[in-house]
């Protein structure tokens, strides 16, 4: 009787996480900020729907922060080899200048 019981609460807790899902918008999550999103999230169990689309939202800030630490990389790369470049150049030109 117990199992047929728990089963009916778990049913009904599963149709009102579905029934919150319709209200949750990617945008909001996404001008939440790391400590909103949290608290948030721990609002429901781990496979529920929220749950889950939280999940996605932290792994799109984790990939949005790790591209700005590639466009950081790439650019002192650049900044780097023109600087060597240059350096060259001028040692080239000093060089030959004697």
């Amino acid at each position: 009787m117990d199992k047929i019981k728990d089963g009916i609460i778990k049913n009904i807790e599963d149709a009102l996480y579905l029934d919150k899902f319709k209200d949750v918008d990617r945008r909001t999550l996404s001008k939440m900020d790391d400590k909103e999103l949290a608290v948030w999230q721990s609002g429901y169990p781990v496979g529920t729907p929220q749950h889950i689309i939280a999940e996605h939202e932290w792994q799109r800030r984790l990939i949005a922060s790790q591209i700005k630490g590639a466009y950081k990389s790439a650019a002192m790369g650049i900044i780097g080899t023109i600087a060597g470049s240059i350096v060259g150049a001028i040692i080239t030109l000093a060089a030959t200048a004697k």
